[in-house]
């Protein structure tokens, strides 16, 4: 197994934006928090700086702008209220069973559509494949009448083949969606496609999820019924749903520095998750992760959604829906522990998966290469993207797992993650545009941050050099390597205070990640956790003694630590909060390690 070291991360001090430093004091941050900020905002900010950093929907920019919005709107409202199916096709991952849940309780809770008309449509995974695929066009026009609304939610925008397929049998279909649109457009077959990264879009915010545009797309059904005097003027706004468009929006990694919409669902999401009386989803995940203060961003991030995600992974995406819609906490907290069940068998299935591919991956980084291109055949296809992302963590460069897929084994499917600053996506169009005939019969979708691709397995050797070209020139190749951000060296002396001041720039997420900090210290003691690849550490800094956990610190159970008690070293911290039968302590989070961090 390849060691840790071999590619030893760069360690940058966070570039400061002065102005917005100045502007941060001049609102009444703390010098602290003024410097946070400063690390993740910049000139372009500085006209919304007040709405990013105080979230509120009275902030959202106008929806009327997303394009087609009114005409989904329209076809949906005719669906309601001609009493027909509406059939919900959305993706398997947590950005889509979020988007469903939306769909189903507001349709059926407000716009007063029976259940029974309400249809849950989702691709398995490994077997269907991405998108509206020929399998679930087969599915509609076997199954369902043709008078039925197929309404998408974040996918369609790619799928104008079976969507086309679909029309030519009657079948009205709206795409809603955030994924990037094809050169040649929205799909022309489909009698709506709202999505804001369209060519033809005025909506201000690229950056928001599938389950925001499906939230917003509802809101304006809303607005159509009360129109037509569907439903009264007092009608409920449909603010209580947020929380599961700020779920999806964390889970997607939708970006959380430059987009007020998506500081604003996540805020009221938030809000909604901690009240007393919040869905029972969220009441058993609390239960089940031992959550015992507020649920944060982090909480959804690294805890709640992952397990939500492993149903598509490991089986279906219904078991996650199962938990999203269970009427009761006893219901709930039941699936709740089958996915904890799954998460844990997607861990081992990922950790397999990245210990076969990382010397790979590790090789070619030393070579030069400025991407990795991995393919596994007999690999899992629910645990690629996050290996794919596992690789671009230990090599610093954007990285594809691909394996053969399930249903076809002369075909390789595979899954992308970039780098900041790197559109991955584009790199896959140039390759697609420069030689059609590698996705001949296949194709490719996502957005800048992560994508995904099918391809002849033949075609694989001629991908790998034409996507390496097209990284290549895009990047400055001397300076790829793993790299860890530090904003400023870890204020100790504030104890657990510094959390409190720190939970005033909540949320944090994509682009606005949460503070890390530089920490000298010697080790006192490690004791292994879980499964022996985390650890606790008692830290010596000065004259205060501190508590430490590093997840993810060891490959396998027989590999080495990467540090022994009696070591003294510059740890990359992130201070957090640890409650534990009602008493509160501050608890850091090792990232990483290195010898020293040159400040300016």
């Amino acid at each position: 197994m390849h060691p840790i070291q071999r590619l030893p991360p760069r360690i940058v001090p966070r570039p400061l934006c002065e102005p917005v430093r100045q502007r941060a004091r001049e609102l009444g941050y703390t010098p602290l928090q003024a410097r946070v900020i400063a690390g993740r905002l910049d000139e372009r900010h500085l006209d919304r700086l007040e709405a990013l950093l105080r979230p509120s929907l009275a902030n959202l920019d106008n929806p009327s702008t997303l394009p087609d919005i009114a005409i989904a709107a329209n076809a949906i409202a005719d669906a309601i209220v001609e009493g027909r199916t509406i059939v919900a096709n959305v993706d398997f991952d947590c950005d889509g069973t979020c988007s469903f849940a939306l769909f189903f309780l507001i349709l059926t809770e407000q716009f007063g559509v029976p259940p029974e008309r309400v249809v849950k449509l989702i691709a398995h995974r490994r077997k269907d494949g991405y998108g509206l695929s020929q399998t679930i066009a087969d599915t509609i026009i076997d199954r369902y009448p043709v008078d039925a609304l197929i309404v998408t939610a974040d996918q369609g925008s790619s799928d104008h083949d079976r969507i086309a397929r679909l029309a030519e049998a009657g079948y009205r279909v709206v795409v809603t969606d955030h994924h990037a649109v094809p050169a040649s457009g929205p799909p022309p077959a489909a009698i709506a496609c709202v999505n804001p990264c369209r060519a033809d879009s005025v909506f201000p915010d690229r950056s928001i999820c599938g389950a925001a545009v499906a939230w917003l797309t509802l809101c304006a059904v809303r607005a159509e019924l009360i129109r037509r005097g569907h439903l009264p003027t007092t009608a409920p706004r449909l603010q209580a749903y947020l929380d599961f468009a700020a779920a999806a929006t964390i889970a997607d990694c939708a970006d959380l520095a430059g987009s007020v919409n998506n500081r604003a669902f996540v805020t009221a999401g938030l809000a909604l998750m901690n009240r007393p009386d919040a869905r029972p989803c969220w009441l058993a995940m609390r239960q089940l992760l031992k959550i015992e203060g507020p649920v944060t961003a982090q909480d959804l991030a690294f805890g709640l959604m992952p397990r939500l995600n492993s149903a598509s992974r490991m089986e279906h995406a219904s078991l996650g829906i199962d938990w999203l819609l269970a009427s009761s906490v006893e219901d709930a907290l039941r699936s709740a522990e089958v996915l904890d069940a799954s998460n844990r068998e997607r861990q081992l299935t990922e950790r397999a998966l990245k210990e076969q591919l990382l010397g790979h991956a590790l090789d070619v980084a030393e070579q030069g290469s400025a991407s990795v291109v991995a393919f596994a055949p007999d690999g899992h296809q629910g645990v690629m993207g996050i290996v794919a992302a596992r690789l671009v963590e230990a090599t610093g460069r954007p990285s594809a797992v691909f394996v053969s897929k399930q249903s076809d084994p002369t075909v390789a499917t595979g899954s992308f993650r970039s780098i900041p600053g790197l559109d991955v996506r584009a790199c896959i169009a140039e390759v697609a545009a420069n030689d059609p005939e590698i996705f001949t019969g296949h194709g490719f979708g996502g957005h800048a941050a992560a994508a995904g691709a099918h391809l002849a397995i033949d075609q694989l050797p001629n991908f790998m050099i034409q996507f390496e070209a097209a990284v290549r020139s895009r990047v400055d190749v001397d300076r790829l390597a793993p790299q860890v951000l530090v904003d400023e060296r870890a204020p100790l002396e504030q104890g657990p205070l510094l959390m409190a001041e720190l939970a005033v720039l909540e949320p944090f997420g994509r682009v606005f990640d949460a503070p890390s900090f530089s920490l000298e210290a010697t080790v006192e003691a490690i004791t292994p956790m879980g499964d022996g690849t985390h650890l606790r550490l008692r830290l010596q800094a000065g004259d205060r003694q501190l508590d430490a956990v590093w997840f993810r610190a060891v490959g396998d159970r027989s590999a080495t630590w990467p540090i022994e008690p009696g070591q003294s070293a510059t740890f990359v911290v992130e201070p957090g909060l640890n409650t534990f039968r009602g008493r509160t302590t501050l608890q850091w989070r090792i990232k990483t390690l290195t010898t020293a961090i040159e400040w300016a």
